[in-house]
């Protein structure tokens, strides 16, 4: 069948996973966004054209594929999609920090589930996760905002105060107000924490600011892809907790993992103060042998470019490490010399 070209599943005994890999096929020529989304999402690029038309046939798919093999495919009806929406926020913020209920309130209003459904399945429209995303990068913009105004003023550590460290089971803050009140003793622990660290209160400060810089770096470095993912997973996790929907990137990943395999040029890094430092070169891997990385380094972008087209032609294996400062997740990305697409390590 023509729509399984662009998404293929595993079914195993309990758990299901579905793996979306690029294709060719020709989607359906209708294809758009909401403008309302398009003018939230600031600084993510909402897909459009080619590539909404192949997330949106991934969606039909991926359903299609799930009403019709899942194990446990009786037990969902479109009322269940009422959890969707709420799964999709927690996908982003777990610990409940930055949404508010009423956020969850205004998206499952204008996303009721039956209509949500027959969307998904009838369109494969994608408005909601990109409307959920954009308004996720909002409430992070906002809090980054008001941390940073909040942590030049005085900052009473003596107060009999708490603050709950897991907060995955409690609820979002209901309002603007419960949530600046969440944030007060959230921003008085983290001060707390670097303090116990020997820290004086100068230079806690800027260590929490500088972590918040990052935060704000890594919201806005999300893909259509990333937010894809995590919607799809939300709708595939309400056929049992373990069923999943993997993007390309996370399929690539997740093979690695199970093969235990890695193709490399053999080198430990790390990242320190949002530069990525070379921490040790392995014995006898290509970066030990082409003798064209100092360890203890840190690696600038265009040492980082330099360095990976040196060893992109040196590598026989065809893959190699860009090590580049401040990368999506503040992570190490693994390059293929064919490609332009970075990969997760």
């Amino acid at each position: 069948m023509r729509i399984l070209s662009p998404l293929f599943a595993v079914l195993l005994s309990a758990p299901f996973f579905a793996f979306a890999v690029p294709a060719s096929t020709e989607a359906p020529a209708a294809a758009s966004v909401s403008p309302a989304v398009v003018s939230a999402a600031e600084g993510f690029t909402v897909p459009s054209g080619k590539e909404l038309e192949a997330l949106q046939l991934e969606v039909r798919a991926l359903i299609k594929i799930l009403e019709e093999y899942h194990y446990n495919r009786d037990a969902v009806r479109p009322a269940s999609y009422s959890e969707v929406i709420p799964n999709t926020l927690r996908a982003f913020d777990g610990q409940k920090l930055f949404f508010l209920g009423s956020d969850l309130a205004e998206l499952q209003e204008k996303n009721r589930p039956e209509s949500l459904y027959w969307n998904l399945t009838a369109m494969g429209r994608l408005d909601p996760a990109f409307e959920i995303f954009a308004l996720y990068q909002k409430r992070v913009r906002e809090r980054i905002t008001w941390v940073k105004a909040r942590l030049p003023g005085d900052i009473d550590l003596t107060a009999n105060e708490t603050y709950e460290l897991d907060r995955r089971e409690l609820d979002w803050p209901a309002d603007a107000a419960a949530a600046d009140a969440l944030w007060e003793r959230r921003l008085k622990f983290e001060i707390l924490q670097e303090v116990l660290n020997k820290k004086t209160m100068d230079e806690a400060r800027v260590t929490v600011g500088k972590r918040y810089d990052r935060l704000g770096r890594n919201s806005d470095d999300f893909a259509a892809g990333d937010v894809t993912e995590a919607f799809l997973s939300a709708i595939s996790g309400l056929y049992d907790p373990h069923s999943t929907y993997f993007s390309p990137d996370t399929y690539e990943d997740f093979g690695i993992n199970i093969r235990l395999q890695l193709f490399g040029v053999g080198a430990l890094l790390g990242i320190e103060d949002d530069i990525c430092v070379l921490k040790e070169i392995i014995p006898g891997g290509p970066a030990d042998l082409g003798r064209q990385l100092p360890p203890a380094a840190g690696i600038s972008a265009s040492e980082a470019s330099f360095i990976a087209s040196k060893l992109a032609a040196s590598t026989s294996s065809g893959h190699i490490f860009s090590a580049i400062p401040i990368l999506r997740n503040s992570a190490i990305r693994r390059i293929s010399p064919s490609r332009s697409a970075f990969r997760s390590l």
